[in-house]
């Protein structure tokens, strides 16, 4: 059996100096026979840990289930969020390997990888022939743009996106940059072929890139759109009747308390982290056992305890140097690997904590036990681990995504040089504010490839009480596009022979509707001017 292998760069970006040369992508999967040795004949466990039994353990192949609360409030009333004004939903496709926020800009829409390891704004153009341009929404350069500001070029370890960089109007979570500068890219690497996004909306702790590029929440704080120099993320499903189909929330300019458990538990960035929100994980926790690790150094200091944890949302797992992957699976009885993919039992009921910010962050066996190995595999009652090794930092770093990120309340803060932590609150309703910006375009959320899309729309010839309309298909059999506006509403059937969405067909769409509505309203007028004579 195989896993696809996914974009996970982990979209982590050789041009930054913390990152090796050359990174291999690699995603959580069964171990490759040939190279498959027992754990514990590299490195045991100390004796003073005591194993949890496993005896049993192929007794059954299932994983358990965490205990963890879905929903930590202690209080029955639900608390009311607005999308807009620095609020903005995020989508993601079936397996949540990467997290995608729509993008204004010019007068298109945009889904754009969310990356908290990239450092600033950029999209494919229209130029651009590469077989990860293709079947995407392109660039193309509003009124308002102006192209040729200079050149971008950033290496990733299976090719460059390169390309110029312009300057248009962008719009992220209602929220306006006027002359906005970004790269456009015309070379595209075929590492980002298989996804459906058409740029990547970089968010790196250094505000400023070596082109002199800003990414957007920076330029925000500069040009006073925010009132705070800071954003945070919530990455995993709302149950809310808004939009069924969101993948959590991204928050801009702003602490929502409503959308976290207090305390809020902040720990400072590491200085010489460059580029990367690194933070000090303090001591590593394996059923309360105090974990040591080979001695590094943090902050100038030797340490056996403590790690660099590396906050990024463009990574699905958890990457360990390979050193120290082998000595946090050495804790689990019979473990196998092949040096980077790890196997353990189903059954395990051991739970990691992250010491960071004064507190246990839990990482239970839901969150890091994968897909499970069949009964001719040779390895019945093992699952696959997403704890992976593999040397993608050059300082050591643990690279903790979305695997560890999704159950909490994340917020960067560029002021303070610091990120925040808190446990999530799902106990909230999710409304739609009369206040949001309108959108002059269709807003196109990115998918798998199998044809999945969610889109919302508004615009901007519309009265602050119009609803925004949605736009979703399955498959390729059909569509349903609903407008409503003041009352004026129709319900648009469009059929497609093609897993795509034609977003000159949602326009055209959006145009004959918006007529339609414009013409009943003249007839209303006439009509009441008839009465009046």
């Amino acid at each position: 059996m195989k896993l696809e292998i996914s974009l996970l760069k982990i979209l982590l970006i050789a041009a930054l100096p913390i990152l090796a040369e050359a990174f291999i992508p690699i995603f959580p999967t069964f171990i490759e026979e040939d190279k498959k040795f027992i754990v514990s004949s590299k490195q045991k466990a100390p004796s003073s840990f005591k194993a949890i039994d496993r005896s049993n353990a192929q007794t059954s192949s299932k994983k358990k289930t965490s205990s963890r609360k879905e929903n930590l409030s202690s209080s029955n009333d639900s608390q009311s969020i607005f999308i807009g004004d620095g609020i903005s939903y995020l989508y993601s496709d079936e397996t949540n390997e990467a997290f995608y926020v729509n993008a204004e800009i010019g007068s298109s829409a945009y889904p754009l990888l969310l990356d908290t390891g990239s450092p600033y704004l950029w999209i494919y153009g229209s130029n651009c022939t590469d077989a990860a341009c293709t079947g995407k929404t392109l660039y193309v350069a509003s009124e308002a743009s102006r192209s040729n500001q200079g050149t971008f070029d950033l290496n990733y370890n299976e090719g460059n996106a390169s390309g110029t960089i312009n300057s248009d109007n962008v719009t992220v979570a209602g929220i306006k940059a006027n002359n906005f500068s970004f790269g456009v890219a015309t070379d595209v690497p075929d590492i980002f072929q298989s996804y459906n996004f058409s740029g990547v909306l970089g968010l790196s702790a250094n505000g400023t890139s070596k082109v002199q590029l800003e990414n957007i929440v920076e330029f925000f704080e500069s040009q006073k759109s925010i009132s705070q120099n800071k954003f945070a993320l919530c990455m995993k499903k709302y149950n809310t009747s808004t939009d069924e189909n969101n993948a959590g929330i991204f928050v801009i300019g702003k602490t929502h308390t409503e959308l976290y458990e207090d305390p809020l538990y902040t720990v400072p960035t590491i200085k010489e982290s460059s580029n990367h929100w690194e933070v000090v994980i303090d001591s590593i926790y394996i059923d309360a056992f105090k974990a040591t690790f080979d001695s590094m150094s943090i902050n100038n200091t030797r340490s056996r305890t403590s790690r660099i944890g590396l906050i990024d949302s463009g990574t699905t797992s958890i990457i360990l140097t390979p050193k120290d992957a082998v000595t946090l699976h050495s804790y689990f009885t019979n473990s196998v690997s092949d040096g980077t993919q790890y196997a353990i039992y189903c059954n395990s009921t051991i739970n990691i904590d992250l010491e960071i910010g004064g507190h246990n962050w839990t990482i239970s066996p839901e969150e890091y036990l994968g897909e499970s190995y069949a009964e001719d595999s040779g390895l019945y009652g093992y699952c696959v681990s997403n704890f992976q090794g593999s040397d993608v930092t050059e300082d050591g770093a643990w690279i903790l995504g979305n695997l560890f990120l999704s159950h909490y309340y994340v917020e960067f803060n560029y002021a303070s040089s610091e990120i925040g932590f808190a446990e999530r609150n799902d106990n909230i309703e999710i409304e739609k504010s009369s206040s949001t910006p309108n959108v002059n375009a269709e807003s196109v959320s990115a998918s798998n490839p199998s044809g999945t899309y969610h889109s919302t729309s508004t615009t901007s010839t519309l009265s602050s009480n119009a609803s925004y309309s949605t736009f979703s298909t399955k498959g390729s059999n059909s569509s349903s596009l609903t407008n409503s506006t003041r009352g004026c509403s129709t319900k648009l059937e469009t059929t497609s022979k093609s897993s795509s969405v034609s977003k000159a067909g949602a326009a055209i769409g959006d145009n004959s509707f918006t007529t339609c509505c414009s013409l009943l309203a003249l007839a209303q007028l006439l009509l009441s001017a008839c009465f009046l004579l």
